[in-house]
C-alpha cells in the first residue's frame, strides 16, 4: 500500500493502536501503551484534554495520528506527531505534510461492509498493511458498546456520511473478528 509511514523502521516491530472508547478511561494502561515501538492514536486521543488522569489509562506518547479530518483539529494547540493521516482522501488539505488515506483501500473497505467505514477500521486496515509490524495491540475499540470521548453526544453509527451510507458497527465487529481479531499479528485489549 503506497504511504508506508516512514517513523516505522525495520526495527520497530510493535505498534499501540489508541482509540476513542470512553471505557478505555477506566484502564490502566498507560505504561503498557508507551512501551510499544510506536503509538499511534485516533482523532481525539492524541489531544486527550478531556480528563485529567489520561496518561495512565492512554499513556502519554504518540508517533503517529489518524484523524477523519484534518481541518477538525487546525487550531488545536498540542505537540503534533511527524506521521499524520486523514481518512476522508478526497477532502483537500492545506497542509501537504498530512498523508491522505487511499481511495481504493477506502472503496474495498466499503464494498465489503456495504457501509461507510469508520476510520477505526481505515487504520487498521492501513496498519495491517505494514510488513515491519509484528504485533498490534489495540486499544479504546468497541463497536460503539460505549460512547465515544471524540463526541459523546453524537451518535456516529446513526448518522449520515458524505457518502449517504452509514456506519454499520455490527458489520465492522464481525469483519475485525474474521479479519484482526483472529490474527495473531493484533491484540485487542478490552
Amino acid at each position: 500500500m503506497e504511504h508506508v509511514p516512514h517513523v516505522v523502521h525495520a526495527e520497530m516491530s510493535s505498534l499501540a493502536l489508541i482509540g476513542n472508547n470512553t471505557a478505555l478511561f477506566d484502564r490502566r494502561y498507560g505504561g503498557e501503551i508507551d512501551s510499544h515501538d510506536v503509538v499511534a492514536r485516533i482523532n481525539r486521543a492524541a489531544i486527550l484534554f478531556t480528563r485529567f488522569f489520561e496518561y495512565v489509562s492512554h499513556g502519554s506518547k504518540t508517533d503517529m495520528w489518524f484523524m477523519w479530518r484534518h481541518k477538525e483539529y487546525e487550531n488545536v494547540r498540542f505537540d503534533k506527531p511527524r506521521f499524520q493521516m486523514q481518512m476522508a482522501y478526497w477532502e483537500e488539505l492545506d497542509d501537504t505534510s498530512v498523508k491522505l488515506y487511499p481511495k481504493e483501500a477506502y472503496s474495498k473497505l466499503q464494498n465489503d461492509l456495504g457501509a461507510v467505514p469508520s476510520t477505526g477500521l481505515m487504520v487498521l486496515d492501513f496498519l495491517d498493511a505494514i510488513p515491519e509490524l509484528d504485533h498490534i495491540s489495540v486499544y479504546g475499540f468497541d463497536w460503539k458498546a460505549t460512547p465515544t470521548f471524540t463526541d459523546p453526544t453524537r451518535a456516529t453509527d446513526q448518522m449520515l456520511n458524505g457518502s449517504g451510507a452509514l456506519h454499520d458497527f455490527h458489520k465492522e465487529k464481525v469483519y475485525c473478528h474474521d479479519r484482526f481479531i483472529s490474527d495473531s499479528k493484533f491484540q485487542f485489549r478490552f
